[in-house]
């Protein structure tokens, strides 16, 4: 079972701060902590996703699920205010019953929960989402979610980030900036290619891609919002 995809960012008043799954020119969220990153999701949410990194193992789904939300509490408990939930290849009950849990603790830490890309079950737990890279491409207008919920995106292209912005997406992040265990054999599109992209948009962008909260310094000088991963975050890694 795959950890869900986490945002780390720390908040502008206190870069120490570690924010688990983005740079805002025009309505930046107010500062948090969470599995995306405000200033380094993650989901976490790149979204899309930098590899999750894997729970304890077990032989049942039950023990399996207990392990998983163990290292969920464990990473709420740094302080994480915004997570992306992306948990694929398990069975369709077990992944309901593990989003209800995860929307219900996060309910309680007081952190935004973005489902990866399930519009249906977002509305029925009342969080929000975060559209694949394939999925934003697809839709033409903003999906229908509980009012106040958070709609998030993975771009990979200046394309992308022009059709999340009509979409009215609150944030995205884009990357990948470095190599990734996901994606073996890829450079990454590297900082200065970030950057430009960044500066093709208004809205708040979140660095993904090989990166932690070592990272931090280098994302904001590239005028990113903050960093997301989930390796370096999942289970309070990133503090």
């Amino acid at each position: 079972m795959a950890t869900p995809a986490t945002l780390a960012v720390p908040a502008p008043d206190n870069p120490a701060t570690l924010v688990a799954s983005a740079r805002a020119t025009l309505a930046a969220p107010p500062p948090c902590r969470s599995g995306y990153s405000r200033d380094h999701t993650r989901n976490h949410t790149r979204e899309d996703k930098p590899a999750p990194a894997a729970p304890p193992s077990a032989t049942a789904p039950e023990a399996t699920a207990a392990s998983w939300l163990t290292g969920l509490d464990a990473t709420l408990a740094t302080g994480i205010t915004r997570l992306q939930f992306r948990v694929p290849g398990i069975a369709p009950t077990l992944y309901h019953e593990l989003a209800t849990a995860t929307a219900e603790r996060c309910r309680r830490a007081g952190a935004a929960l973005l489902l990866n890309a399930d519009i249906p079950l977002a509305r029925e737990l009342g969080t929000g989402v975060h559209l694949r890279a394939s999925q934003l491409a697809a839709l033409n207008g903003r999906p229908p979610l509980t009012e106040g919920a958070l709609l998030a995106a993975s771009c990979h292209t200046a394309a992308d980030l022009e059709h999340a912005a009509r979409l009215g997406c609150d944030f995205v992040v884009l990357g990948a900036v470095k190599p990734t265990a996901t994606h073996p054999g890829e450079p990454g599109i590297g900082w200065e290619a970030f950057a430009a992209l960044r500066e093709s948009v208004s809205l708040p962008v979140y660095a993904i891609g090989g990166l932690g909260p070592e990272d931090m310094d280098d994302a904001r000088r590239q005028g990113a919002q903050g960093v997301a991963g989930i390796r370096a975050l999942w289970g309070g890694r990133g503090t």
